[in-house]
């Protein structure tokens, strides 16, 4: 044990500085450095162009188009009377498209998810620096992705095509956009907190994700109206550019909002 003399006092131990005793939190509270945030803002850049590179494979995995629907039922159309064959043919398309853009907007969204719940959670562990926990924290952020992202959509596309007519305001595709997105914001908030080590903010970067997607899903909603305002406002955007937009408005809009909140709290603050 090492001691300083003090003229006029006693011996003080360094085990016993409170200066040496700080130096740890002061770390903590510098983890998100300028640095920090450059790799963060290019991880998401990064995440959005890998998320709409793989869902521009699969965005129409499973078809839905009139001319599939008349192969697939064939039989029962033919069994209708001539008159009401289109009619029937239109219902059908409707319904087999529901159950499609279902597992289509799952395929799109929980790709973007993982792929952003492995970019934080690999984040936190460098800024963390313990690179032993990369596996389990990357594996823990790719299965809270996927599950955000997929599974919101077999509630939220059948809602969108049940409730959506010509004379829907934009309340609607916003509202379902947000639904379909707020759990990848989430889980990529959640990524982060646990590759950081920081259980007690897990709520923080839950809400601070999920703020950061709304922001993005605000964004969306100024930008693509904008470049194609007669586009209908799809589950998943009907063009190529629309699609890269989205994923770049959630991308960042879950990293910074994750990053920000978690950032205005020091770690092991007791009203974190």
């Amino acid at each position: 044990m090492n001691s300083t003399e003090n003229p006029g006092g006693p011996a003080q131990s360094e085990e016993n500085d409170p200066a040496t005793e700080a130096a740890p939190l002061t770390a903590c509270e510098s983890q998100f450095s300028t640095k920090s945030v450059v790799i963060l803002v290019a991880l998401a850049l990064l995440c959005a162009g890998a998320g709409w590179g793989l869902g521009e494979r699969t965005h129409n995995f499973f078809p839905w188009d009139s001319a599939y629907v008349f192969n697939r039922y064939r039989d029962e159309i033919d069994k209708r009377p001539s008159e009401l064959r289109t009619g029937y043919l239109n219902s059908k398309v409707l319904s087999t498209r529901k159950i499609a853009d279902s597992k289509n907007a799952a395929i799109v969204y929980g790709a973007l998810g993982g792929c952003l719940g492995v970019a934080l959670g690999l984040l936190g562990t460098y800024l963390r620096a313990q690179p032993r926990h990369a596996k389990i924290t990357a594996t823990a952020g790719f299965l809270l992705g996927i599950a955000a992202g997929a599974i919101p959509s077999f509630a939220l596309v059948p809602y969108y095509f049940d409730n959506f007519n010509p004379r829907s305001t934009i309340a609607l595709p916003f509202l379902v956009h947000f639904g379909l997105w707020a759990g990848i914001g989430a889980a990529a908030g959640l990524a982060l907190s646990i590759g950081m080590g920081r259980w007690r903010d897990l709520g923080r970067g839950f809400i601070g994700g999920m703020g950061g997607v709304f922001a993005g899903t605000l964004l969306y909603h100024l930008i693509n109206p904008t470049l194609y305002p007669l586009d209908p406002d799809l589950p998943v955007p009907m063009r190529e550019i629309s699609r890269l937009v989205a994923a770049l408005c959630v991308s960042l809009g879950a990293a910074i909002g994750s990053c920000g909140y978690l950032s205005s709290v020091r770690p092991g603050d007791p009203t974190s």
